[in-house]
């Protein structure tokens, strides 16, 4: 079941048809590619609580502050936090990056404001970029959490997500074609 809110604020509960893992799925400890989408039986209606987004796939934004959701209750509370990306994290010479060992499609983020991570049940969730300009919004789906890592090798605590743009393809074939395999 998916859940989101409709315009009035109210849950809106929409059954999954059936659901896909990226072919290119590697499990393991530090699991990568891990992304994958489902069908719901109804359409999903846009609103100003539920908004589409696009890919990303033109360069990194690695100089943007991304909009993250890391969820705060058990009844549908979700608090933003303000990440960016952490080029350490594929630095060769960096003892954090060495114990992340983090796959080339892969990209961690800390907290913009402090110290903060997302929470395990944030999975899933997307590092969103506003591409377009300020006056006019225009946001970009770059990633989506994979896991978070704390531990004495890393000074902060860290979200590492999936980048979307190698799977873009993917994505396009089964949402567009019905093509998921």
């Amino acid at each position: 079941m998916v859940q989101h809110l409709d315009t009035n604020g109210y849950v809106v509960r929409k059954y999954v048809k059936s659901g896909y893992l990226y072919p290119g799925f590697v499990a393991g400890r530090r699991p990568s590619m891990d992304v994958g989408l489902i069908s719901v039986e109804e359409a999903i209606v846009f609103s100003y609580h539920v908004q589409p987004a696009c890919i990303h796939t033109q360069g990194f934004p690695s100089q943007n502050i991304a909009a993250t959701f890391k969820r705060s209750n058990q009844h549908y509370g979700w608090e933003l936090i303000l990440q960016q990306h952490d080029p350490r994290c594929h630095s060769p010479q960096d003892a954090c990056a060495k114990s992340l060992n983090l796959h080339d499609t892969q990209f961690c983020a800390t907290d913009a404001e402090s110290t903060r991570r997302l929470s395990e049940g944030s999975s899933g969730g997307p590092y969103l970029v506003n591409v377009g300009k300020a006056s006019k919004e225009q946001w970009s789906v770059v990633g989506v959490v994979s896991s978070s890592y704390s531990r004495d090798s890393c000074d902060t605590p860290l979200t590492i997500y999936s980048s979307l743009a190698e799977m873009r393809s993917w994505i396009s074939e089964c949402v567009d074609e019905g093509i998921c395999s």
